[in-house]
């Protein structure tokens, strides 16, 4: 007898996953978290305030929130991707993926472009406007999910205000700019680059970077939607448009991101840059050398390992410096001295460990472009297949009926390495009967090298027939999991509220401190 449910259908199988607990709302207060700086930037413009820094210092933390719960949410839906759709992946630059990205990678560069205005004057200008592009593909994300005007593996509800939801978009975007330029000439840098070699140039090219990926992935995006609107047939951009297009860009970003905080404000003289940057680099080139006798690829790939390996160790650096100063100076112990630094430094050092954290979720990528290994076979019970130094024996299939209505089917598999027998893998496929939905879920051995990601495609009769399976050895993905914890503590050292008197907290929290001040004549 089909399982009938006492209270309709339920929850979709393909989201009963521990990430879609937390997916769904992180996304949404990332998305509604970047309204408020925004909001505060226009009403910056409209008192004419925007050329003072208090709308900056007001949103600052809401600013941090915003990006850490967006931050959250692209990672949690990858994970549950890798786990639930079986397709032995993460990240397949998805439209709706992208469409969470596109506003992280510009409220990413509003967070280190404000930096430069709080220390320097600069950069007003172009402050607002990431603002407003940020707030502005929010939206355009929000109308890409759900008007599906682009073909996505995601499903969600449609809407009809997908006309008129366009143009509030062009109309909200165009607004914002025009309120911009009708302030233009009150936006005076109190101060120019001075020299290349300066932390205010090195922002200032992780901007541009930050802003060319951004292009890159919405014209990519939307280029499907664009040539059916003038061709009439739609042209899809894969994946390795994104990877071709994107990595090289990502990688010099990667790069910037460690060397900037060795520059100083106005001019850094070269010398001391070459020095300070000198034993990352040399211990970078050893370590690389380790990579090459682990992991066989193209020559890109050992510069994507190298370009990770130096910037880890560059900031890894940045902290043994800090360290070593108050060891030094203060006679403290190591332990005590780290935790001292980080707590009088909480927005730098929690701002270095959100950039380790960038670096290990890239190792994800890198591992996910260059080295992974897929194969699949069909295989009699006893049978054995091999994929890089891994070799597989199908013992069986089983089946039997879930308490809430699932139809399971289990596949036993005995994972050998060196002809040692390492664990057994349990692929399954579960069918909702009430849905009519299969879920595929893996049988998968982790280790921080690599995944062993086994599927269960296909099958004969049960107990004595064949069965088919696809198998992916996925190296250094867990290092994307491990990246995304590291950046949700460094998120939390960087924003944790700093002591002082209890006047001085009891300020701060003054309403007329929080909000710009609205006076008439302003």
């Amino acid at each position: 007898m089909a399982y009938v449910p006492q209270d309709g259908q339920g929850l979709n199988p393909l989201l009963r996953h521990f990430g879609m607990i937390g997916h769904p709302p992180t996304t949404y207060l990332g998305f509604t978290g970047f309204v408020i700086p925004y909001a505060f930037a226009m009403a910056a413009l409209i008192t004419g305030k925007a050329n003072e820094d208090e709308w900056i210092r007001t949103t600052r933390r809401w600013t941090l929130l915003a990006w850490v719960f967006l931050s959250i949410g692209l990672v949690l839906g990858g994970r549950w991707a890798y786990d639930v759709l079986g397709w032995g992946g993460f990240w397949g630059w998805d439209p709706v993926e992208n469409a969470m990205l596109l506003p992280w990678l510009t409220g990413t560069a509003f967070l280190h472009s404000v930096m430069i205005q709080e220390k320097r004057g600069m950069l007003k200008v172009w402050n607002i406007i990431l603002i407003i592009l940020t707030y502005s593909l929010i939206l355009f994300g929000t109308f890409i999910t759900r008007t599906g005007v682009v073909s996505s593996v995601h499903s969600f509800a449609k809407s009809a205000l997908g006309p008129a939801f366009f143009a509030f978009i062009g109309l909200t975007f165009i607004s914002s700019l025009s309120l911009l330029f009708s302030q233009w000439r009150s936006l005076k840098a109190e101060h120019e680059v001075e020299s290349f070699f300066s932390r205010e140039a090195a922002f200032l090219l992780q901007n541009m970077l930050f802003i060319a990926i951004t292009f890159a992935m919405f014209w990519g995006t939307v280029f499907p939607m664009i040539s059916e609107l003038i061709t009439g047939t739609k042209i899809t951009v894969g994946p390795p448009f994104f990877k071709h297009v994107v990595g090289p860009l990502f990688g010099v970003l990667i790069v910037l991101m460690a060397i900037a905080p060795f520059f100083a404000w106005r001019k850094q003289s070269g010398v001391r840059l070459v020095r300070n940057l000198l034993v990352p680099l040399i211990l970078s080139l050893v370590v690389s050398l380790g990579w090459g006798s682990l992991y066989r690829g193209l020559p890109a790939s050992y510069l994507a390992l190298w370009v990770v390996t130096f910037a880890f160790l560059a900031i890894l650096y940045e902290f043994i410096r800090g360290i070593r100063a108050r060891v030094r100076a203060r006679g403290e112990k190591l332990p005590i001295a780290l935790l001292r630094l980080m707590g009088r430094n909480r927005r730098r050092y929690g701002g270095y460990l959100v950039h380790l954290a960038v670096i290990m979720i890239s190792l994800g990528f890198i591992g996910d472009t260059f080295f992974k290994l897929e194969t699949q076979g069909t295989l009699a019970i006893g049978e054995r297949i091999e994929i890089g130094e891994y070799e597989l024996q199908f013992n069986g299939l089983r089946q039997f009926s879930g308490s809430d209505g699932r139809e399971v089917l289990v596949a036993s598999i005995s994972l050998f390495k060196g002809g040692q027998i390492i664990r057994n893998l349990n692929p399954r496929r579960d069918y909702f009967v009430a849905q009519q939905q299969p879920v595929t879920i893996p049988g998968v051995h982790s280790t921080l090298g690599e995944d062993v990601y086994v599927l269960l495609v296909g099958w004969e009769d049960i107990g004595l027939g064949a069965s088919t399976f696809k198998i992916f050895i996925n190296p250094l993905v867990n290092w994307t999991w491990i990246g995304g914890l590291i950046l949700i503590l460094g998120m939390m050292i960087a924003t944790w509220p700093s002591g002082g008197s209890a006047a001085e907290r009891s300020y701060r929290l003054r309403p007329q401190n929080l909000v710009p001040s609205f006076e008439p004549g302003d």
